[in-house]
Order: structure tokens, then C-alpha cells, then sequence
């Protein structure tokens, strides 16, 4: 069985004109809306956006061995140009979370 850390992005590159942290992905129409995918659509329908591949405060369940997530896009933040921190219990990291997201420290 492999083991997990819990990974809270402390720090991303939210400036578009910058390269790290951005991926581009296919924007394609779904009832009225745009869903992104990495994956080109069927129909060859779809606009590509770059969009930012991590956001602070975004919590990633990783395969302790292998620092890449177990689930989801398996990215791997060390290749991103991101700063984050790991826990070994979920609640924890939700809130280093919460102090990343609204700028207030948590009791710990």
C-alpha cells in the first residue's frame, strides 16, 4: 500500500506573462458553459486558454514516494515552479489551508 502526504501550495506564479506554473488546456462548450479539459474534443471544437496549473492554497493528495499526485491531472509540483508544504494528516494541512486562503493564522 503506498503512503500519502498531504501537500498545501503555499506559494504559485499567478502572472500570466510569467512561465511557471501555467499549462495550457482545451476550452470547449458544455450546456451553455466552458469545461477545460486536457484533452482535445471529439469534434475539434474547443479554444486553448492557459490557465495556472496549481493555486495557492490548493490542497494535493501525493504518493509520498513519488511526489506526484495519486489522483486527478498526477502532476507533479516539483516540476511546476511552486512552493508548497507537506503534512501527514488532512486536517492539518486544511489548515495551513485556511491560512493561505484568507491571510489568518490558524490554531495549530
Amino acid at each position: 500500500m503506498k503512503k500519502i502526504k498531504f501537500a498545501v501550495v503555499t506559494k504559485a506564479n499567478t502572472n500570466p506573462n510569467e512561465e511557471s506554473n501555467w499549462a495550457d488546456e482545451i476550452a470547449v462548450p458544455y450546456h451553455g458553459e466552458l469545461y477545460v479539459d486536457v484533452e482535445p474534443p471529439a469534434n475539434g471544437v474547443g479554444l486553448l486558454v492557459h490557465v495556472p496549473a496549481f493555486i495557492p492554497g490548493e490542497i494535493l493528495i501525493l504518493d509520498e514516494e513519488e511526489k506526484r499526485e495519486v489522483a486527478g491531472h498526477l502532476r507533479n509540483p516539483d516540476k511546476w515552479g511552486i512552493e508548497y508544504e507537506l503534512f501527514d494528516n488532512l486536517e492539518d494541512a486544511i489548515k495551513r489551508a485556511q491560512e493561505i486562503i484568507f491571510g489568518e493564522p490558524t490554531k495549530r
